[in-house]
């Protein structure tokens, strides 16, 4: 069974708040189905000019610390070679690992309307 967390009622609420573009759902539903149990942190963002900010939401941040290591590596590595966030941005990744503004390491996801499925990386 696969368990979709929140780390308290108002990353509940502000991941209600929005309809999630297709692509967010496709790849949540990826990473659910690799993890069993997900932890959002963040999701849409009232005022965020950014992927946070969208409508319909393109973006997320999962919890990662409760994942060993080997497995965070393994996870992103999956994520990134199975989507790819725009053809024509071949540097912008669909998940990365990151620490911004001193919040804790966490997974950030995102997708955009050119985000496609590969084919890639499902080894399991």
């Amino acid at each position: 069974m696969n368990y979709l967390q929140f780390k308290n009622e108002k990353v509940f609420r502000n991941f209600v708040a929005k309809p999630h573009h297709p692509n967010l759902i496709e790849v949540l539903w990826y990473i659910l189905e690799k993890c069993g149990e997900v932890v959002v942190t963040s999701a849409y963002r009232y005022g965020d000019r950014g992927v946070h900010g969208t409508d319909p939401l393109r973006a997320v941040d999962l919890r990662s610390w409760i994942y060993s290591d080997g497995f965070q590596e393994f996870l992103l590595k999956e994520v990134n070679e199975t989507f790819t966030y725009d053809p024509q941005r071949e540097k912008m990744k669909v998940m990365i690992k990151h620490n911004v503004r001193d919040k804790g390491i966490h997974f950030h996801c995102q997708v955009s309307s050119r985000t496609v499925k590969n084919g890639i990386g499902e080894s399991g």
